[in-house]
């Protein structure tokens, strides 16, 4: 997989990730921190994940639960 822009907006639209932030014109690799809404179900999640792009596409967006 390519880190880039395209993949990071082509993997939200497929898998419904709302990110908080517009990332279209900053240049992004697999390291590059992205924040989003959360997906879990859970009282005490926080409901925004800041995860780098290649954790996202690992485990998905989910916060973490503390």
């Amino acid at each position: 997989m390519l880190y880039n822009n395209t993949t990071l907006i082509a993997y939200c639209q497929d898998n419904h990730i709302e990110l908080l932030d517009d990332y279209t014109n900053i240049k992004i690799n697999r390291d590059f921190y992205v924040k989003g809404n959360c997906k879990s179900i859970l009282e005490t999640c926080n409901k925004i994940f800041n995860k780098n792009f290649r954790q996202l596409v690992k485990t998905g967006p989910y916060c973490l639960i503390t």
